[in-house]
């Protein structure tokens, strides 16, 4: 039987294909034309390091953090703690954005991995039909879970054991991703504590660097955003005719649809809102002492944003009754967030970094 040391142990997971003699062309494997020959090694990924130093570019941008210096023609390495104002900002936030597109693609990867084999599981183990009954399906939804972290736990079930093999190489094809996905988050973390408001990143509590960084990766260089709304709208807060976004995507607007042209103003990207709420509901569990402990409604505010996030509560208690407790909690952390974008959008403004950038996003971006 093997186990999951065996399956993992000994590969490099950055080890890439030999460079092919002058004049010979490279193996393509099994996705071109020619086989690949069973002595090179052909992994997942390219070399992650390679990756990183800029040697794959996005868009117009490199992932390599060295960049020209618009306002005076010289070049500044935004990674080695060059913080020229205006063209510096610019430079580490479109790295910033190139890494945080890479280790979402990473995340997705990761995650499909993982679905496929929860799928599998379901259908194949436990007879999952889409078409059964809500019992049915959450029976096998659980007992696939179940099998799985037993496996993972080296706790087989003997019928199950042929399983074992199969769960362990997709965990470890996962190798490449996190690799890759850790990485990126690394640099974003150390180009982050370069911004301009990254002073308010550290008085807050539930809030990191890696939290701002991802939202530097959604919203490009705040410089080039004319007021707080704007961001606000990038993020997926902005209302539109008295409906949050999300409650147009969810039919939640009375029964009111959006048209593809109105969607277009809208602007909302779900997954843009998704990496926000995450945000948010960390900030939340630093921010409050729960109502529990406090022996309080809605908690003891421990920072500002808790109290933001209280105040909020306590507002749509008499304003609309009518709410259930999720709703009005989702409704407290919209709010809370909405206050920290302000405060990271003033606190960068205030820095001096508020000339418009040359970068590629612009404040009639948020539809992108």
């Amino acid at each position: 039987m093997l186990q999951h040391k065996e399956l993992t142990e000994g590969r490099d997971f950055t080890e890439t294909q030999p460079a092919p003699a002058k004049g010979q062309k490279r193996s393509r494997g099994r996705l071109g034309s020619a086989k690949s020959k069973a002595s090179e090694t052909v992994t997942p990924a390219a070399d992650i390091h390679e990756l990183m130093e800029g040697r794959l570019h996005l868009g117009n941008h490199s992932m390599h953090a060295n960049h020209q210096d618009h306002s005076g023609g010289h070049t500044s390495n935004a990674t080695q703690g060059d913080t020229t104002p205006a063209a510096s900002h610019s430079a580490i936030c479109a790295d910033i954005r190139a890494l945080h597109r890479t280790s979402r693609f990473a995340l997705k990867s990761q995650s499909r991995i993982d679905r496929s084999l929860e799928a599998f599981i379901r259908v194949n183990v436990f007879g999952f039909n889409p078409h059964g009954t809500e019992k049915e399906i959450e029976a096998a939804s659980k007992g696939a879970m179940k099998l799985l972290k037993q496996i993972r736990s080296m706790e087989t079930p003997e019928e199950f054991a042929t399983l074992e093999p199969m769960v362990h190489a997709s965990d470890a094809s996962r190798g490449p991703w996190d690799a890759i996905r850790n990485d990126c988050e690394k640099r974003m973390r150390k180009l982050a504590e370069q911004l301009p408001c990254y002073e308010l990143v550290e008085a807050t509590a539930g809030f990191g660097a890696l939290g701002l960084a991802q939202i530097i990766g959604e919203t490009g260089d705040l410089s080039n955003y004319a007021n707080v709304a704007k961001v606000w709208k990038r993020m997926g807060y902005a209302p539109h005719n008295g409906y949050a976004a999300s409650a147009w995507r969810t039919n939640r607007a009375d029964g009111k649809k959006l048209t593809s042209d109105e969607w277009t103003v809208v602007g909302y990207s779900p997954e843009r809102c998704s990496i926000a709420f995450s945000l948010a509901d960390s900030m939340f569990r630093h921010q409050i002492t729960s109502a529990a402990k406090s022996e309080t409604t809605y908690g003891a505010a421990k920072g500002p944003y808790g109290a933001v996030y209280i105040a909020r509560r306590e507002r749509t208690t008499e304003t609309h009754p009518e709410w259930n407790k999720a709703h009005a909690h989702a409704d407290a952390l919209r709010v809370m967030m909405k206050a920290l974008l302000r405060d990271l959008w003033v606190t960068w403004h205030k820095h001096g970094a508020g000339q418009r950038s040359n970068g590629s996003l612009g404040v009639n971006a948020a539809h992108a």
